[in-house]
């Protein structure tokens, strides 16, 4: 049996009447969108930038070629935010311990994120691959589900390889990956992940120019890939990204069509592939830039403590 991840703070199991569908008991959150942009623009001004971004783009996109699960509940915006949001209602204060499906759909609705369908398809993908278990309780009519190590692992894996390039325009984040295996700690960092969302912040506020890609399945994912071309890698092909992410050929066919329209790829050659135009490198690196800011600024939240986001001028403060 899967093993359930424990919570990192002590919480009551209260009645199932004290946490109502949609209802926000959650403490208020410091104004991250602002903090993130004005953060996103030193790092974009950072002169490591552009080499930190092209490299993050090859661990953000080696993270998705050729596994299976991650494709399956991490792929798009929609599952992205889905896969974060779990873990923090798992870790809700003065909640009873894990949510219910009807608190996810509740929520999902509430900021925008998919269809209530989605979301029973996204958790019981979940279930099926040990990712959430029922939580204990003598009371079966509750059925609450709470995330799993196996996910959160999942989760670290992540955190820990884009940590490990985030630490050259951030030096004072060396070491901060360690922190991951702390539950307190993770659940503290997930939650100032979706500061933003939980604000209304969408990614297309960052960047526009691929607002037509990253709600789509992979739509964030293969752009990122597809960069390594703009330095001088071969073109790219439709058979070879499908095959690289797990999706069909005519999605892949879709989805570079639409980048293509837009400007943001081209194909010189048709029989050879994809390559990527300055207006994807240039909309990538905001969309990377966006992507650090939240990580750097979540990560200092709770290594330095509350209030850190008020003492966030230079990269490279604080450092251990």
């Amino acid at each position: 049996m899967t093993a359930p991840f424990q919570p990192a703070l002590p919480v009551a199991l209260l009645p199932a009447h004290a946490w109502e569908a949609g209802s926000d008991i959650r403490p208020a959150l410091p104004d991250s969108v602002s903090v993130d942009a004005a953060l996103r623009s030193e790092i974009m001004a950072h002169p490591r930038f552009c080499a930190t971004a092209r490299q993050a783009a090859t661990v953000i996109a080696d993270s998705y070629r050729g596994r299976f699960i991650v494709n399956q509940i991490i792929s798009d915006r929609g599952r992205f935010c889905l896969g974060l949001l779990v873990v923090d209602f798992t870790h809700r204060e003065n909640a009873p311990i894990g949510f219910t499906s009807t608190e996810m759909k509740a929520e999902a609705a509430r900021l925008g994120l998919c269809s209530a369908g989605r979301v029973d398809a996204f958790l019981a993908t979940l279930r099926l691959f040990g990712l959430l278990a029922p939580v204990p309780d003598d009371d079966r009519r509750r059925r609450r589900l709470m995330v799993t190590e196996k996910l959160m692992a999942l989760h670290r894996t992540r955190w820990e390889a884009l940590f490990a390039v985030l630490a050259e325009i951030a030096p004072d984040l060396r070491g901060a990956s360690r922190r991951f295996h702390d539950s307190r700690f993770a659940a503290a960092y997930v939650r100032a992940l979706l500061a933003p969302i939980y604000q209304g912040w969408r990614a297309a506020d960052a960047t526009p120019e691929l607002s037509a890609l990253t709600d789509r399945n992979m739509g964030a994912i293969i752009p990122l890939a597809l960069l390594e071309t703009a330095y001088g890698a071969a073109p790219m092909s439709v058979a070879g990204l499908a095959r690289s992410f797990g999706v069909s050929r005519s999605h892949v066919q879709k989805l570079l069509e639409t980048a293509e329209d837009a400007g943001l790829v081209v194909r010189p050659d048709p029989r050879l592939g994809f390559i990527a135009t300055p207006a994807l490198v240039r909309a990538s690196h905001g969309f990377i830039a966006a992507l650090m800011a939240r990580q750097i600024a979540a990560a200092r939240q709770d290594l330095h403590g509350a209030g850190s986001e008020d003492r966030m001028a230079g990269i490279g403060a604080n450092p251990f």
